[in-house]
This record gives structure tokens, sequence and C-alpha cells, in this order.
């Protein structure tokens, strides 16, 4: 693999290569500061949202464990007191299913809300670049 790439770096033709990075220059050299400007600005909201989505995975990471040792000592509680100790794990695996439909639908719903959130917000969006 290498020998291939020093093969291709010997066949470059020194003519072309300064003519793309004359061509390169002269790309750099239309780019306007409001354009540079414009790009940092959109970079620190991709940033920033994604740093949000990243604490808010954080904190619900934090939350679901907290729930899961809720629910298993419950479900703990539940076996004891009706003595089903032979058959805990059947009972833990019916916890886990109840709590996955329910993780589901939950995630359904808060998936549908925001993208009626997202869509009413480019709604407002071309109503005012239609004015």
């Amino acid at each position: 693999m290498l020998r291939k790439k020093l093969k291709a770096l010997n066949n470059l033709d020194p003519d072309n290569v300064h003519r793309t990075v004359c061509k390169g220059f002269k790309n750099l050299k239309k780019i306007t500061p409001n354009q540079v400007e414009s790009s940092i600005q959109k970079f620190r909201i991709e940033v920033k949202k994604h740093m949000a989505t990243a604490i808010s995975a954080a904190f619900a990471l934090v939350m679901a464990l907290v729930w899961k040792d809720a629910v298993q000592a419950y479900v703990d509680n539940l076996v004891a007191d009706f003595h089903l100790t032979q058959e805990v794990y059947f009972y833990r695996i019916i916890v886990a299913v109840l709590v996955t439909i329910i993780c589901v639908l939950g995630i359904l719903f808060i998936s549908r809300w925001s993208e009626k959130e997202i869509r009413d917000e480019k709604c407002k969006k071309d109503k005012k670049s239609r004015k």
C-alpha cells in the first residue's frame, strides 16, 4: 500500500499540482468575513445542540438506573410477599417486557411531540420568509 502511494507521488505533474494549489488559493480569496462568521455561528449552534443531546442522554441514563433500582426492589418485595422465590427469574422477565413496552410507547410519544414542534417551527420560518 505504501509503495502504491509513493509511486503515485512520483507520478505527480508539478504543473498540475501548481494549478490545483493556485485554484485553491483563489477559492479562499472569494470567502468573505461574513461567510466565515456565519459558518462559525452555525458550528457553535451545532456544538450546543449535540452537547445538549449528550447531557440529556446522561441525565436519562441516571434516571433509568434509579428507576431500575426502584422497580427491582418493588418486584423483589412482591416476589417475597407471595413466596414465589423459585420463579423469580420468570417474573423479572415479565417486568422487563412490561417496562420495555412502556418505554417504547414513551419514546414514540416523545418523538411525535418533538416532530410536531419541529414542523411548527418550520411553518413559522416559511411564513416569515414569504412576507
